[in-house]
This record gives structure tokens, C-alpha cells and sequence, in this order.
């Protein structure tokens, strides 16, 4: 078991336990930090409550895009897969 794994989110630490890869938690501290700092200058001054709020928002409508594209990119795939067995198919007949 690893040891545990401190990250830093706008100025208060949290302990991450488990089997967390260093360079993944700090890709993750670094794009969570990323975010904020992004909302941060879209917005005038809110609370931290909101702040959170709006980037938890903003996270989940990537993360819905994402989704959408893979969903999207396996269809392409599944359809180039079916032409190519067809393609298979009429050679081998």
C-alpha cells in the first residue's frame, strides 16, 4: 500500500489514501487548480460555495461532451467494423 498523498486545492490540504500514482494526483491537483483559476476570471467575486458549484458544473458538462464524442467515435468505429466485414465477406465468397 502506498503512503498517503497530499494535494493542495485553493489553499486548504486534503489527504488522498489508497494506491494513487504521484504524477496521476498531480494531474489531477493541477487541472482541478486549472479550473478554478479559469472560473475565477470569467466571474466577479462569489464565494467559495459557488465558486465550487459553478466549477463542479463546468466539469460535468465536459465530462458529458467527452462522453458524447466517445459515444460518437465507437459508432465510427462499428461502422468502418461492419463495411470491412462486409468487404471480408463478398472476398471470401
Amino acid at each position: 500500500m502506498q503512503e498517503p498523498v497530499q494535494i493542495e486545492v485553493l489553499g486548504q490540504k486534503f489527504t488522498l489514501k489508497g494506491n494513487y500514482d504521484n504524477e496521476y494526483v498531480d494531474r489531477v491537483e493541477k487541472y482541478i487548480n486549472d479550473k478554478i483559476q479559469e472560473v475565477q476570471k470569467q466571474t466577479a467575486a462569489i464565494s467559495t460555495h459557488n465558486l465550487l458549484i459553478l466549477v463542479a458544473l463546468n466539469l460535468a458538462d465536459e465530462c458529458f461532451k467527452k462522453e458524447e464524442e466517445l459515444a460518437e467515435v465507437r459508432k465510427k468505429i462499428e461502422g468502418t467494423a461492419e463495411r470491412l466485414i462486409d468487404i471480408i465477406d463478398r472476398t471470401i465468397s
